[in-house]
């Protein structure tokens, strides 16, 4: 991962007129709490990296009761008019979520349904997903965002993901707060505030 992140970067630098990477954006946010162990304090620092609809990139580095961890998640999208169609890789080191998706969803207004393959700890299982996603901008500065994804086998056993965040642009910057929720049987609950620049 570190390998990409720095192959990234330098593209930027000599390619920051280039048309591909209008409207990247590279964001990093920091979050520090008590510990159960004496004498030290928890931490989370995280930089991302994405353009909407077509890229996403986050690495975290966590110390939760004085254990580090290293999480990422990295996701690729392919849009068209009424189908959207995603790849991604999720590991969480410090909830034990290691998966690996692909889905095809059928999109219409803000709802969206189709099937996904998931790979949980590289066990295969194939499921119905259906979701929401909701943006809307405030007199052109303040943004609001919420995702929502439900699958399922069955129609009895669920596993979630939610998304909802707020941000505010100020020039070439925007500043957000973003809450997530990941429930695929361990439950991975995350708070964050960040500063985004716009390439």
């Amino acid at each position: 991962m570190k390998k990409i992140l720095v192959i990234i970067f330098i593209l930027i630098a000599f390619n920051s007129q280039c048309k591909f990477f209008k409207g990247f954006s590279f964001g990093t946010s920091f979050s520090a709490r008590s510990s159960q162990s004496s004498g030290i304090y928890d931490y989370e620092i995280a930089v991302e990296f994405d353009k909407p609809d077509l890229i996403y990139l986050e690495i975290e580095k966590e110390r939760e009761n004085g254990q580090e961890y290293y999480n990422h998640e990295f996701k690729l999208t392919y849009l068209l008019p009424y189908l959207v169609s995603n790849a991604r890789w999720m590991d969480i080191e410090s909830n034990d979520i290691d998966l690996k998706q692909i889905d095809v969803r059928g999109v219409y207004s803000k709802y969206n349904l189709g099937i996904a393959q998931q790979w949980m700890d590289n066990i295969p299982d194939t499921k119905l997903v259906a979701g929401i996603s909701y943006k809307h901008k405030l007199l052109m500065i303040v943004g609001f965002e919420l995702a929502q994804d439900f699958y399922t086998q069955n129609f009895k056993d669920y596993d979630t993901e939610t998304l909802f965040k707020i941000s505010v642009d100020i020039y070439f910057f925007a500043v957000y707060w973003r809450s997530t929720v990941k429930n695929y049987g361990n439950l991975n609950w995350k708070t964050k505030m960040g500063l985004r620049v716009k390439l």
